[in-house]
């Protein structure tokens, strides 16, 4: 195991350096031919293993407002990212193959919650797809919606769907013994990648998960790796920069540790350990305030994590106490009038309320929320922008709906509550959160990265079992 996390760790460092530059191919190209090695020589067990942990540790790039009104166009060549022709890359073709190898499986349906995610995808592929079709064929829909969204659903289900078809325990635990080794590799790297060269580009997408390390302090035996990978990923945050969702999802698990801290079993297997770590979270919780106003006295609005939590009090606010929508900040406030723009249209036709539009579907301004903002900046696209019809969303609550109406919304809620219920079990459940709540459809990376903790997720055996 060791070796492995090493190996990757190198891989993870190479990827950094090497993003967004052809020297990325050194590591990629090795990647792909040791996973078609594996494939000819039908060992799929090993295929798959190696297929995500190459896939997750890639390094994704979004792009920015700078290199975007430069007219800079950057590739990425890592192994999830390089592309082959349009939107397929090399990696779709490897994730293709094993599917069809797997396909030859009986498909033993097991009541699991696994299962019904596999299930939630098909609903939105056949409403995805279905209504988008129909919305071709007598509207005018937009292609890049349909190409966009309905690329990212066919990856995560065909990785889905990998893994599901296999039914193989070992496989599992296997991934489940190197997820939180990786999970702490994530902000370590970031880190020594920022010495080395804080014009580094990008990040694992999987990093995104990293807060998975504060529960994991109540679940794991051994804590002491966990701590380090803390303390970086802590650090990243206020000192690097975050995005927004990473904010909001750090300062949700903190609290989340911090009540599972005080659970009857939780105090009686670890006692001395839930009280430090209830400490150390309310702390940190009430010393966030602090740290905002040292940063923003130091860097005024230049901050990322000021800047980024501003965004996050004020849609707070917003949703307690309510008000007026322009008090919110412009990042959250699009979000927000996207999906009250989504919904109004809903109202105007059940069938969209239910299902959707479909993918290449899109929203009208009907109440000019966006009038008097910069949307060329991120936001939208330039073609969206022009004519008035915006085909994408900028997280879950607002594509969900917008595709696949309140029916997806609602089969989402259920998966969701289920793998809440499943984190007693077994903590990685919480990835659900992040995941399916802010992130869906938004990555393939952070996609699959999801499907592997999903899947990760349904292995029963905690390390306090052992203790």
């Amino acid at each position: 195991m060791y070796k492995k996390i090493i190996f990757l760790f190198i891989i993870i460092l190479l990827n950094g350096l090497t993003n967004t530059t052809k020297l990325n191919l050194l590591v990629s190209l090795p990647q792909f031919a040791m996973i078609l090695y594996f494939i000819v020589f039908n060992k799929i067990d090993k295929a798959i293993f190696w297929h995500f942990l190459f896939f997750i540790t890639s390094f994704t790039y979004y792009g920015d407002a700078s290199t975007a009104e430069a007219g800079v166009t950057l590739t990425s060549y890592n192994y999830a990212k390089l592309k082959l022709i349009g939107p397929v890359g090399f990696s779709h073709i490897i994730a293709t193959l094993l599917f069809v190898r797997v396909l030859r499986r009986p498909l033993i349906k097991k009541n699991d919650v696994f299962y019904q995610f596999y299930k939630f995808l098909i609903y939105l592929m056949i409403t995805g797809f279905g209504l988008g079709f129909i919305g071709f064929t007598f509207s005018d829909y937009y292609n890049e919606g349909l190409v966009q969204y309905g690329s990212y659903v066919i990856v995560i289900f065909i990785h889905t769907t990998i893994l599901y078809r296999m039914n193989n325990t070992v496989l599992r635990e296997r991934f489940y013994e190197i997820i939180v080794p990786l999970l702490v590799l994530f902000p370590i790297s970031t880190f020594i990648l920022s010495i080395i060269n804080p014009e580094i580009i990008g990040e694992p997408a999987a990093s995104f998960y990293s807060m998975l390390l504060l529960p994991a302090l109540l679940n794991k035996k051994k804590i002491a790796f966990i701590l380090i990978g803390l303390i970086f990923l802590i650090h990243n945050s206020i000192v690097l920069g975050s995005s927004g969702k990473s904010l909001v999802m750090l300062l949700f698990f903190a609290l989340i540790t911090l009540v599972l801290s005080f659970n009857k079993n939780v105090k009686l297997r670890l006692p001395i350990r839930s009280r430090i770590i209830r400490v150390i979270s309310i702390s940190f919780i009430f010393s966030i305030p602090t740290i905002i106003l040292i940063l923003n006295q130091k860097y005024g609005g230049s901050s990322s994590i000021v800047s980024k939590m501003y965004q996050v009090r004020t849609l707070g606010e917003f949703i307690l106490y309510g008000g007026n929508l322009q008090n919110i900040s412009s990042s959250p406030y699009i979000r927000v009038t996207s999906l009250l723009n989504i919904l109004y249209e809903g109202l105007e036709n059940p069938i969209i309320l239910l299902f959707g539009r479909g993918y290449g579907g899109y929203f009208n301004d009907h109440f000019n929320y966006f009038s008097g903002l910069d949307l060329y900046r991120g936001a939208f696209s330039d073609r969206a922008i022009l004519s008035g019809n915006y085909y994408t969303g900028h997280d879950t609550m607002v594509t969900i709906p917008m595709f696949n109406g309140l029916i997806g919304f609602y089969l989402l809620i259920k998966i969701i509550i289920k793998y809440f219920k499943l984190s007693r079990i077994n903590f990685i459940a919480l990835s659900v959160i992040p995941f399916l709540l802010l992130a869906f459809y938004f990555d393939t990376l952070i996609g699959v990265t999801g499907v592997l903790l999903l899947f990760v997720s349904t292995h029963n055996t905690l390390d306090l079992k052992r203790m």
